[in-house]
């Protein structure tokens, strides 16, 4: 971070491309951002550049002079400036043969330059300036034409990449290690150790054959649990009996680019589709040729095969250049842009010049190439000559329409679209659809989210400002942009989608009037309703998600491919036995999870349920009943949060120097009394061995400032659920913690649970199933009692219930956690993590980064112009990227699983059966039905959850036979059907000669009123 805030950057040109690449410039956080660009804005540029509005046309500002202020509204501590220098940009300059370099000299205070929309020579010559520098300046160049674009990296001739794929290093527990050579290490069993091929470990914690401590070396991997390391055979290494971890260690890569020069002959290039192996080259080559014809004629121009022959000529060994992609580059660049394009290699762009300027992750070595030919106009393929105007009032759309065509673009004008998610894929998305013209006629986007934007957002979610903090997303993203696409219509919502809206908003009715659903959503539960939405209603989704560098693409079409619940990758499981956390902790994550747990249980979950109980009942009331034996829920714990209310900070502080106590001193004491250092496991091992690590009780030092940390933060705490504002200094604090005494150690003998199978108990399901005895009757007296000593006459007031919220430095919610979490860690021996870690794990933080986000969302609307225009399997793709490494990864959507079914008809997920009847049609003749029409004999009837019919249970199911259907079955209030799944007799056998029933497609029962 500290080498982004201090990093100066230049870029050339803000059009489509250079817009997006200065957004999440911006948004990152780099130090200074100067901008050239001297091209007057044109109404042509409201569709492709984001920043530019109508007025900024009409006053003839340049664009970079429409964009500046906007870009600096996005973070303010970036130094966006312009730069008028005078640049002759010379079309005809194609070779950058002239030595002019000292014209350049402006750029020797930049780390690195970016060059869009400049001639082949600029670029050349720039990029020759940029390696003569000492240190050599990161050098990167990107352009779009029409349905292409591309884009190349030099960082110079040695450059360390620090870390190549951002990932926490991976460990793992050891529970053997063979005396061989190579010595096999075996991990624990219960998870993987994650290493690759040739990945290099270091060896900590070694309790035997301990001359491994320290040890770095490479590993070959030989299963998911097991890797061989050196030579362990010397007599340095003694037997391992047990304990030890075994660490990932990143290794500095360096790498050596090439010049701009010689890599146009000799591309070294990223494959990103799998389905188009020569289309890299093919673009590599129409780069070329636009670039000669630029310099032989003026553009646009249909002679583009003049150029094709000439580069061809130069480049003979280039055999099997796709010449539809050549065709494509020429007639859609023909004044053509389509802005995901521009959104997609910004994010890649701006993503490598982070990687630039802070060595992390690996650089793209050094083209990239990408086209979306699928969407060319057929028009402009049989050389039909026409303009761009859309019809419409302004030709805004223009650049959209000499990519896609005339006839698509009426289809977006009209589109309906429903977007579920409006977080940072979903900003992203809308920016796209505004500028494509989505919605503008007769269609509508409709948009929902339920959250308000919070300070966290703002890095990442560009259509939002500091303004809109704790403002509805939906609303705020709507209000944005209008100012983008002022025709757009929008209908926000701030609904949640999920059961509870489908019967009532998000009917089938609504889903089905729409032409496409899309997903911006951040879990899987979501995703796999909007999924099965999709499925049911036979409407196309396009599923996106994003976490940091990484992020996915799933295009989902009716009746041509699987739907997203068809391939879930398996998660993995993310369950921590409770006995780990509670008394075991192995790493950092554990003791964070255990410290969210504490925040909750103290400060939440205790302060609801007292608020709850003293607002049901009074004292009188309570000993009422305790008179009468009657139980009351929660009355313990209410009483002890009672009894415990602090009434000013001395009293808040002194709970939170007892906390300290009983957390990081006795916890330690009590375990360590219940299992000795010398315990021994049932098989002989030692008990205290890894993954189990003995306590150590930590001793409380004011001076201390992590123990300090704890205690004044807890203390904040309990003085915000107390409302007490009276908070005293630091050093009143200190001297006041000086003066208590620690609260003395008694065990309390109870037995500690070691079982990994024992689940956390839910307290929020133990009810009071029976009478208390007396005993308990005397102890809930006892407690009341000292309530009322406490209170006198007057019921104990309602406290303020803590809402965990990570973005709010002053409510010190994460500053009790980053310290209670690093305390347990010491009294374990766990390294030390930072705050900002621990922010993010205890804040389930998966972070989405802009670079990323505005990727995949341009995808995302390349696959949905694909969508609209119909176009068939093979031109859809999925996609899955990770920017750190980097890896880019598109293949065709996976076809629609068909079953044949053995009336010899095929079915898949998209089909559905029809049965149509009335409120008098009954089951039999339902089954009947079916049979005739599908020729087909059922079984068994089943609604969701419910058996309807079985005849394995015919004894039974028999009188249903002759009831009305929907008598059996449940009709939602305002749909006149239900759907039902009903599986089919066959003659198939199971391993045991019992009958297999065959399964067939949902079948919807409608019923006429």
């Amino acid at each position: 971070m500290l080498k982004l805030a201090s990093a100066e950057v230049f870029l050339f040109g803000l059009g489509a491309l250079g817009i997006e690449i200065a957004k999440n410039l911006v948004l990152a956080g780099v130090k200074t951002l100067t901008l050239w660009d001297q091209k007057i804005a044109t109404v042509e540029d409201l569709g492709t550049q984001f920043f530019i509005r109508e007025e900024d046309v009409g006053m003839k500002k340049t664009r970079s002079q429409a964009s500046l202020n906007r870009l600096i509204e996005l973070n303010a501590y970036v130094d966006v400036k312009l730069s008028d220098i005078a640049l002759d940009n010379d079309v005809n300059d194609v070779d950058g043969d002239d030595d002019d370099g000292g014209k350049f000299e402006f750029l020797n205070s930049y780390q690195c330059v970016i060059v869009t929309e400049l001639s082949l020579g600029m670029q050349l010559k720039i990029n020759k300036f940029c390696r003569s520098r000492d240190p050599q300046i990161k050098f990167i160049a990107a352009d779009i034409y029409g349905l292409l674009c591309w884009s190349f990296c030099d960082f110079g001739d040695s450059f360390d990449v620090l870390d190549p794929d951002g990932e926490e290093p991976k460990e793992a527990f050891i529970s053997s290690i063979t005396k061989s050579n190579p010595g096999i290490v075996s991990t624990m069993e219960s998870s993987k150790h994650g290493f690759e091929d040739g990945d290099t470990v270091e060896f900590r914690e070694m309790s035997s054959m301990s001359a491994l401590n320290g040890t770095i070396c490479q590993i070959k991997v030989i299963s998911p649990n097991k890797f061989s390391i050196i030579d362990t055979t010397g007599d340095e290494y003694s037997s391992f009996s047990g304990g030890g971890v075994v660490k990932q260690v990143k290794v500095v890569k360096n790498v050596k680019f090439e010049s701009l020069e010689r890599q146009l002959k000799h591309p070294t290039y990223l494959t990103v589709d799998l389905g188009k192996f020569s289309s890299p080259l093919s673009i590599h080559l129409s780069m070329l040729t636009l670039h000669e014809y630029a310099k032989r004629c003026q553009l646009p121009s249909f002679r583009w095969l003049v150029c094709v022959v000439c580069v061809n000529t130069t480049f003979q060994n280039w055999a099997d250049i796709d010449k539809s992609i050549l065709r494509c580059c020429c007639l859609t660049s023909n004044g053509g842009t389509l802005p995901p394009l521009g959104a997609f290699l910004g994010g890649i762009v701006a993503q490598e010049v982070l990687k630039a300027l802070c060595n992390k992750f690996t650089p793209i070595y050094q083209w990239l190439h990408f086209d979306a030919v699928e969407l060319m106009d057929g028009s402009l393929i049989a050389g039909e000559q026409h303009d761009s105007s859309d019809g419409l009032s302004s030709p805004r759309y223009g650049s959209v329409i000499a990519c896609i065509g005339k006839e698509l673009m009426e289809k977006l004008y009209d589109i309906k679209l429903f977007l579920v998610g409006c977080g940072a894929i979903g900003c992203e998305l809308l920016k796209n659809f505004a500028l494509l013209g989505l919605g503008t006629r007769n269609g509508v986007v409709t948009i929902t989210d339920y959250d308000l934007i919070e300070k966290s957002n703002l890095n990442r979610q560009f259509l939002f400002r500091s303004h809109h903090i704790q403002k509805p997303k939906s609303l705020t993203a709507a209000s944005s942009l209008q100012q983008i696409n002022p025709d757009m219509k929008i209908e926000a919502h701030q609904n949640k989608v999920g059961w509870e809206t489908e019967s009532t908003i998000y009917t089938d009715d609504f889903i089905q009037s729409q032409d496409v659903l899309v997903n911006a959503l951040d879990n899987v539960e979501a995703r796999k309703y909007m999924d099965s939405r999709s499925v049911t209603n036979q409407r196309p989704l396009l599923e996106s998600g994003t976490s940091s560098t990484k992020g996915h693409v799933q295009v989902i079409v009716p009746f041509l491919t699987e739907s997203y619940a068809s391939q879930i990758d398996p998660q993995d499981s993310l369950d921590v036995p409770y006995c780990t956390l509670r008394s075991f902790p192995a790493n950092m994550e554990h003791c964070i999870e255990w410290a969210r747990d504490k925040f909750e249980s103290m400060f939440t979950q205790k302060i609801s349920s007292y608020n709850t109980f003293w607002s049901k009942y009074s004292l009188a009331e309570i000993e009422r009943k305790l008179k009468n034996g009657e139980p009351m829920e929660h009355l313990k714990g209410a009483c002890k949060v009672a009894i415990r209310q602090p009434s000013s900070w001395g009293e808040c502080l002194t709970l939170a120097r007892n906390d300290f106590e009983k957390f990081f001193n006795h916890k330690a004491k009590e375990l360590l009394i219940a299992f000795p250092l010398d315990t021994k496991t049932n098989d002989g091992n030692n008990f205290w061995q890894l993954p189990k690590r003995p306590p150590s009780p930590l001793n409380f030092d004011p001076h201390d400032d992590l123990h300090f940390s704890f205690v004044w933060s807890c203390a904040h705490l309990y003085a915000s659920i107390s409302n007490i504002k009276d908070i005293g200094s630091k050093e009143e604090s200190i001297s006041h913690l000086k003066s208590l005494p620690a609260v003395q150690f008694v065990s309390k003998n109870k037995p500690i649970e070691t079982d990994e199978k024992v689940k956390k108990p839910d307290k929020q399901q133990q009810h009071p199933s029976e009478e208390p005895s007396d005993d308990d009757l005397n102890k809930f007296a006892q407690l009341v009692a000292s309530v009322k000593a406490k209170f006198g006459d007057r019921d104990p007031a309602q406290l303020k219930a803590e809402s965990f919220e990570k973005d709010n430095d002053a409510n010190h919610h994460i500053d009790f956690i980053s310290a209670f979490s690093n305390l347990r860690g010491q009294m374990y021996g766990i390294e030390r993590m930072d705050r900002l870690q621990i922010k993010k794990i205890a804040g389930r933080i998966v972070p989405a980064i802009a670079t990323t986000t505005a990727s995949v969302a341009a995808l995302v609307a390349i696959e949905l112009l694909k969508v609209v225009k119909k176009c068939g399997l093979s031109n859809f793709r999925n996609t899955f990227l990770n920017m750190a490494l980097p890896v880019i990864v598109m293949s065709e959507p996976g076809s629609a699983k068909q079953t044949l079914l053995s009336n010899g008809m095929q079915y898949s997920i998209w089909d559905r059966w029809e049965v149509h009847g009335d409120g008098k049609m009954t089951l039999d003749q339902f089954m009947k039905t079916i049979k005739k029409k599908y020729k087909m004999e059922p079984v068994l009837v089943v609604q969701g959850m419910k058996l309807i019919y079985s005849l394995d249970m015919l004894v039974l199911h028999k009188k249903r036979l002759n009831q009305s259907l929907i008598s059996l079955i449940k009709v939602q209030p305002n749909k006149s059907y239900a759907d039902l799944v009903v599986s089919f007799k066959s003659n198939k056998l199971d391993e045991n000669g019992l009958r297999v029933d065959e399964s067939g497609p949902e079948i919807r029962f409608y019923i006429k009123k």
